[in-house]
């Protein structure tokens, strides 16, 4: 495939998705093919992950104040408004969430929603990458992509820890989805996702994190941003999934905590989590000594440091726990559908009052041979490739189906991935076919 001067658009919202697509990016312009980011508004301001990086960015609302876009909107959110009015009075759901909550949710999305249009008008991308396509944004891209006949890349990159229903949609508007390994790819078919768009390529960026998370000038920086930690401290790094954490009871853990001494606790935190939460689950040990707590550092740096892992609720950080060799412990929440240690490959602390015999049973004796043969076959499973090399395999996919795309827009007779880029094709119609040529003019 021949990247020079292809335009690619690729949204990234929070750090995450950069370390994913990231890598891709760079192969893509190392090729010759012009990547432009964008993103949207959101509660979280995913502008600072790429103004932190001094990446230059597109932004939905650029395209706001186009006359046709902003009657377009005013027309929908009309009709929508109308009838979200009458399914919020005969709803008792949602009449649990203020409407005035509602109302800004939905005219976010239906803004969006035909921005996006309009930047696909407007920019005449030749493919577009997202992390995938499970949020509002990533469906409403994949679904104007498909629209507009444009290529659509996702990644799955472990997102299969939730009810396997919310997997139905996955794989709806991608052109390929590239998944970790073959589990996830089951769980992504058996939920009436295409076999032929699902390629198990391995994770673009874990391997590579490991490489640097253990080198020993990025362990001891992590050491020194962990203000007051202490040489020799043992480290104990608590892995917390998005949610509400209304069963959270610290108090017990904190105790034994502060009586074993020479040990910090560290709790990485969903960068989407709201600070009250976070405030309010850890009161019981707010004023405890060797306490940190952090929603944007970097989890990789601080698993090479850890000497155990606490993963708590559904998270994809357990696994990655496990690839960096870590000895795991698992608390449920109510709710919860994954799990780690019902496969054999963790611990479970069944309620906070055993948690501390159960941490400290893996810092003194670590994981024993018959588990970590379970760690190894759940990793084999869960991962085509365990090794640096994802990128390359990425790229071969992505050529090969923008290749399949280009030959049967030739073979339809229509405009290549319909983006506006029909001159390009009547001209080499043109020259070749002079007989043509002449009965057109």
């Amino acid at each position: 495939m021949d990247w020079q001067g292809k335009k690619i658009l690729t949204f990234v919202a929070l750090p995450y998705h950069d370390r994913i697509l990231g890598p891709v990016m760079d192969a893509l312009k190392a090729q010759g093919a012009e990547v432009t980011v964008f993103t949207v508004p959101a509660e979280a301001a995913f502008e600072i992950t790429l103004r932190e990086k001094g990446t230059p960015y597109l932004h939905a609302y650029d395209y706001f104040n186009r006359e046709s876009v902003r009657q377009k909107i005013d027309r929908a959110w009309i009709s929508l408004d109308a009838e979200w009015g009458k399914r919020f009075v005969q709803s008792e759901t949602l009449q649990l969430v203020p409407l005035t909550i509602q109302d800004k949710v939905m005219r976010g999305i239906v803004e969006n929603f035909y921005c996006f249009e309009q930047m696909l008008d407007e920019e005449k991308p030749d493919a577009i990458f997202a992390l995938h396509e499970l949020n509002s944004w990533g469906k409403m891209l994949g679904y104007w992509a498909d629209q507009k006949g444009v290529p659509y890349f996702t990644f799955q990159e472990g997102l299969c820890y939730a009810h396997p229903f919310l997997y139905n949609a996955y794989v709806e508007f991608s052109t390929a989805v590239f998944a970790w390994g073959e589990r996830e790819k089951q769980m992504l078919i058996g939920q009436s996702g295409d076999p032929h768009k699902v390629h198990c390529v391995g994770s673009v960026d874990l391997w590579p994190a490991k490489e640097r998370a253990f080198a020993p000038d990025v362990l001891a920086k992590t050491k020194q941003d962990l203000i007051g930690l202490e040489e020799g401290m043992t480290v104990i790094l608590f892995l917390m999934a998005y949610a509400n954490y209304t069963t959270l009871n610290l108090g017990l853990f904190g105790s034994w905590f502060v009586k074993r001494g020479n040990t910090a606790l560290v709790f990485k935190w969903h960068p989407a989590l709201g600070r009250d939460v976070v405030e309010k689950a850890t009161l019981q040990i707010k004023s405890t000594p060797f306490v940190y707590h952090t929603q944007d550092y970097d989890t990789y740096a601080l698993m090479a440091l850890a000497d155990a892992c606490v993963v708590v609720g559904n998270t994809t950080t357990g696994i990655e726990a496990l690839v960096f060799g870590k000895p795991l412990v698992e608390v449920k929440l109510p709710g919860q559908v994954e799990d780690y240690s019902s496969k054999g490959v963790c611990v479970e602390a069944s309620d906070w009052q055993v948690l501390s015999d159960m941490v400290e049973d893996v810092l003194k004796n670590g994981v024993p041979p018959d588990r970590q043969a379970k760690i190894d076959a759940y990793l084999a499973e869960t991962f085509a490739y365990q090794d640096s090399h994802t990128v390359p395999r990425v790229m071969a996919v992505v050529d090969r189906c923008m290749e399949e795309s280009y030959e049967r827009a030739k073979t339809e007779g229509q405009a290549s991935w319909h983006n506006g880029h029909d001159h390009d094709w009547q001209e080499e119609q043109k020259s070749q076919s002079p007989g043509v040529a002449g009965a057109q003019a």
